[in-house]
């Protein structure tokens, strides 16, 4: 699979703002991929390992509601399943040099 970490851009930020939760994907225990949009991610890390979110058939909510606009900041806890995974930080993901990469198929592979 895609190694995001390896894309995360500019500085930590402190908190997003979405319209909605577009997708996710568990880039490892202590790491989660957030798309708010098709053309927006973000690399959010994990205080603690997170091993719900190996389950393949878990819902992820942010704040205790999925789907619905509003913020995630540091601190914030990110509902999987019924287990709490306290967000520590949230770094932007560059989709553009993801594509590109895929695109010349050197992506960086983990």
């Amino acid at each position: 699979h895609t190694d995001y970490a390896a894309y995360t851009k500019g500085d930590p930020l402190k908190e997003i703002r979405y319209f909605q939760l577009y997708n996710w994907q568990r880039s490892t225990d202590r790491a989660v991929v957030l798309w708010t949009k098709p053309s927006e991610a973000y690399m959010l890390s994990l205080e603690n390992n997170c091993d719900h979110l190996r389950g393949s058939k878990v819902a992820i909510q942010v704040g205790g509601v999925a789907n619905v606009p509003g913020r995630l900041a540091i601190g914030d806890d990110l509902l999987v399943g019924s287990t709490k995974c306290r967000v520590s930080q949230i770094q932007a993901i560059d989709l553009k040099a993801v594509k590109a990469d895929r695109d010349n198929k050197t992506l960086k592979k983990t």
